[in-house]
């Protein structure tokens, strides 16, 4: 397992970094101590500076997902109300006429082998 240095980076990662720092021909005695405090120092900046946009983006996306929600419900109701609508719209013209107790009509067929419909 790699261990991670106090400002959280893995040594694996600090060590590339000095290398590539000795390489350069930076002064390796003064990097070990100054890189810690530099990325420490680096990270609250970054912080700091992108503070209010994070808090912009965690008020956009739960105004975001609120409205999502909203649209949802909206699009649930209208959905069972068009469904409803339209059941009505198609069974109605089925509904029996008052006074009527079947929907079959007495027929005579003119036809030579078929029974007369009675039902």
């Amino acid at each position: 397992m790699i261990k991670k240095m106090k400002t959280g980076l893995p040594a694996a990662v600090a060590s590339v970094i000095m290398i590539i720092l000795s390489l350069a021909g930076a002064d390796m005695s003064m990097s070990k101590t100054a890189l810690p405090d530099d990325l420490s120092a680096l990270s609250d900046s970054q912080i700091t500076r992108n503070g209010p946009e994070t808090e912009a983006a965690a008020d956009t996306y739960a105004s975001a997902r609120l409205l999502m929600a909203a649209f949802g419900i909206i699009a649930l109701i209208s959905g069972g109300i068009s469904a409803f609508l339209v059941t009505r719209i198609i069974t109605r013209p089925v509904d029996l006429p008052k006074g009527r107790t079947s929907r079959h009509q007495k027929t005579k067929t003119k036809d030579a082998g078929l029974p007369e419909s009675g039902h």
